[in-house]
């Protein structure tokens, strides 16, 4: 998971560093989407299940740049991130029974250092 979300990371980046300096009109920004679960492998190699449809949902939520990831995939590389991370609180995604928690990662921009508690 955590080589999915460096990659992610590297692809958003990459895109920065192509569009600058570049009108608007010529740039091309990504949304990218990422779960953590199960997929099913259909005979023609496709992937189907609820983890692409959460990731496809995910994906759709994000701003052009940004990077959406369901709570499941962000518990597994939080502690390894220094990026800006805004928890946009659970979410329910269509054709989705259950509200999914939503974490955007703010690709640029790094993480807050927190204070050191006094003794």
């Amino acid at each position: 998971m955590v080589d999915a979300v460096r990659c992610a990371i590297e692809v958003q980046t990459g895109m920065v560093e192509r569009n600058a300096g570049l009108p608007s009109e010529r740039r091309i920004e990504f949304r990218i989407g990422i779960h953590l679960g199960d997929v099913v492998e259909e005979s023609d190699g496709d992937l189907m299940g609820d983890t692409v449809n959460i990731a496809a949902r995910l994906e759709a939520l994000a701003r052009p740049g940004a990077i959406c990831l369901s709570e499941d995939a962000y518990r597994q590389v939080r502690a390894r991130l220094d990026l800006a991370v805004v928890d946009l609180g659970p979410t329910q995604l269509k054709n989705i029974a259950e509200p999914i928690r939503v974490y955007s990662l703010q690709v640029g921009v790094p993480a807050e250092v927190k204070p050191a508690a006094s003794a």
